[in-house]
């Protein structure tokens, strides 16, 4: 059963339909349905929690600030109509607490950090209350997973915003814990919410827990992946592409329905696109172009324009394209996210990077590891500079490592390593940290700190935040053993 006592947050199959609707990014439709719940049912307040995740999506997935504006206002109005519910239920708290949790996701799009925390701040007060109070409410634990799960891997550029308004902590391990909890409910019960929880523990396993083929193994039998959606096939495809499995990845790209039902989500075009660059397929080009001519957002834009540059280079064997996507690449869009300041870094440098250096990372990037390690045998690494020596070592040693050959990716990630210096190059603190992960999988938990501890003393000039919380993540793993 999934519908409860009180009438305020009694679940019917109108509920549902909307809820899938809206997962399913087919907000048009949810809304038709949404109104005619609240017509013929003016007591349900269930309905407001259901329509707030239509501004989340929509919000998260444009990245239009006019849009978010436009509907930051409704967030005060649905909590003013969940406020008038039964406190007894607990639907009452978690309720409130997910429409806080959401608005505060899309503000982090929007770098209004201090506001998002305290958003989140709120959430987690009232997820906490009502965990004390129900505790056999089982969609606390679906809220809470995550938040325990990311707590003791914050970035630094964002703990001290956190600490400032919240003593809430957590790990991995308690996270993945109650999300797993909530699946195995999910299997005897008629649950509400069981495609985010599949979600959640895919995303835990994925980035907290450094389990990639668990991820995928357990996303790939799951419900989702019956699914015919466009949310579904991001969370399908970008955990495909996270696993090396590029082949299943442009399958599950190029099969996605495209109807104008569903909310455009152009950012499918730049991952085919990226996926296709990475087999070295001549139209790659088509689908980065369609994402760079189509969103209206802000992201992504100088990361496509690298990555056209990159098709010139590789593909194309054309410098002069390379360099004229690179000055679009500096010129165009913002640089707020890890792969867009990359993109800015590498078009500052004015210069063409090695063709074979760059064709066996995109090898790499999709899998093709007998390619990428053919590409770098090919290379006379006596002619390379300095800085391209460290890549080389470096492009060895991820292949290898990717190979199962252990005891060679440690050789040439040490190596790497030892020519680093104070370089700030991306390549050298990897090589910290996945020289962590190694050691770690040995079980040789001192070396594993050392080098993760050694990942987080370096700042690398691309990807910092990501590489630390990695290494964060690493290190609270550790702890346990």
């Amino acid at each position: 059963m999934f519908a409860m006592a009180n009438n305020n947050y009694k679940f019917s199959e109108d509920h549902r339909t909307a809820y899938e609707l809206i997962i399913a990014m087919r907000f048009d439709e949810a809304q038709d349905l949404i109104k005619k719940i609240k017509r013929d049912q003016p007591e349900d307040l269930l309905v407001y929690h259901i329509e707030n995740y239509i501004d989340f999506i929509s919000i998260f997935i444009s990245e239009e600030k006019d849009e978010f504006k436009a509907k930051e206002p409704n967030k005060d109005i649905r909590l003013a109509k969940l406020k008038q519910g039964d406190a007894n239920d607990p639907y009452f708290l978690f309720s409130q607490a997910e429409v806080h949790l959401q608005w505060a996701m899309t503000r982090i799009k929007f770098e209004e950090y201090f506001s998002a925390a305290l958003e989140v701040n709120k959430a987690i007060g009232m997820l906490e209350e009502n965990q004390n109070r129900f505790p056999n409410f089982i969609s606390n634990k679906k809220s809470l997973s995550i938040l325990h799960a990311v707590a003791g891997t914050i970035p630094d550029k964002y703990k001290g915003v956190i600490e400032l308004v919240s003593n809430f902590n957590g790990t991995i391990d308690q996270g993945l814990l109650e999300i797993e909890e909530v699946l195995a409910y999910s299997k005897h019960n008629d649950y509400f919410f069981e495609k985010e929880a599949v979600a959640i523990k895919a995303m835990i396993l994925l980035h907290l827990k450094n389990k990639k083929e668990d991820s995928w193994n357990f996303l790939s039998t799951s419900s989702i992946s019956r699914e015919d959606n466009p949310m579904a096939t991001f969370l399908l495809a970008s955990t495909a592409m996270n696993c090396g499995r590029n082949e299943e990845a442009i399958k599950i790209l190029k099969k996605r329905t495209r109807s104008p039902r569903y909310f455009p989500f152009y950012y499918l075009d730049l991952m085919l696109g990226t996926a296709k660059l990475s087999r070295m397929d001549k139209d790659a080009d088509v689908y980065i172009k369609s994402y760079i001519h189509n969103f209206q957002g802000k992201d992504y834009f100088k990361d496509a324009y690298r990555k056209l540059a990159w098709h010139a280079l590789t593909i194309m064997d054309n410098e002069k394209g390379y360099l004229g996507y690179m000055e679009l690449c500096e010129r165009v869009g913002n640089a707020n996210i890890d792969e867009d300041k990359s993109a800015l870094k590498e078009a500052k440098k004015k210069t063409v990077p090695h063709r074979k250096l760059l064709k066996a990372r995109l090898l790499y990037d999709g899998g093709y590891l007998s390619d990428a390690q053919a590409e770098l045998e090919s290379i006379d690494h006596g002619d390379l500079t300095s800085e391209e020596n460290i890549e080389f070592l470096y492009r060895k040693a991820r292949v290898q490592h990717n190979m199962k050959n252990i005891d060679q990716a440690l050789i040439f990630y040490k190596n790497c390593l030892s020519m680093c210096g104070d370089s700030k190059l991306y390549y050298c603190s990897n090589s910290a940290l996945q020289m962590g992960i190694i050691y770690e999988e040995k079980n040789e938990i001192e070396e594993a700190r050392v080098f993760y501890e050694r990942c987080l003393s370096m700042n690398s000039s691309e990807y910092n935040n990501s590489l630390h919380q990695k290494a964060k993540s690493g290190l609270t793993r550790i702890r346990k053993r």
